[in-house]
């Protein structure tokens, strides 16, 4: 299924009975504004934390997904009991082969670049397969704290950037929640800082030229 448009106040999104994180929504909202039907599709979610963006596949009825995670015991008991789930934890998505395809990859790899993570993401893939990812302008431009205009320049930026080492950007949108607050100055609220979610996938030349290399000598 397609989700419907995603709602911060709805406490019960897609009849989940608890939301496990605000990454939920931001999928959600992604999956939503990109036309993407995960029913039935084998998924991965690298950087997959508590759960918030594997739970929202699960609730749009994907039939698998792969939960990767260099951390341990922190994926949510709702999202883990589910049987369609593989917690796979203390692996560092940036360097693990993986042992499946998939036809759909989302991410939120935390610190790490988009020219680094993608690269990491495309070695899931299916062919023609997907990838959404989480843009956190304050990681690729290396700065804690990033003003409204600056944050959607880095962004574009950065999809530029990628589509040199391979990647076709298909759909580019404005996350509905901002990241973790952020401090601000004494007397001031902090707020979050704004995040995109992008739509990849590996360009043909790129595909060839994997395909290349994987011929023997």
């Amino acid at each position: 299924m397609i989700p419907p448009i995603a709602d911060a106040s709805d406490a019960t999104p897609l009849g989940v009975p608890r939301v496990v994180s605000r990454g939920f929504y931001k999928l959600q909202h992604g999956l939503h504004t990109f036309g993407i039907d995960v029913e039935g599709l084998g998924c991965a979610d690298l950087g997959a934390s508590v759960g918030g963006f594997s739970q929202c596949l699960l609730a749009c009825g994907v039939r698998t997904v792969y939960a990767v995670d260099t951390a341990k015991g922190i994926l949510d008991y709702l999202v883990r009991r589910d049987d369609r789930i593989t917690a796979m934890e203390r692996i560092n998505a940036l360097h693990h082969e993986p042992e499946d395809r998939v036809g759909l990859v989302v991410m939120d790899l935390g610190w790490t670049p988009q020219r680094l993570a993608l690269p990491a993401a495309a070695t899931w893939l299916e062919p023609e397969g997907l990838i959404v990812s989480l843009i956190k302008p304050h990681y690729e431009s290396g700065e804690h704290l990033v003003d409204e205009q600056e944050a959607e320049r880095v962004a574009c930026d950065t999809v530029r950037a990628v589509s040199e080492i391979g990647f076709v950007c298909e759909g580019l949108t404005r996350s509905p929640i901002a990241g973790s607050r952020r401090k601000a100055k004494k007397g001031k609220q902090g707020t979050g800082n704004a995040e995109w979610l992008g739509l990849f996938r590996v360009s043909q030349a790129a595909a060839f030229q994997a395909d290349d290399d994987a011929q023997p000598g």
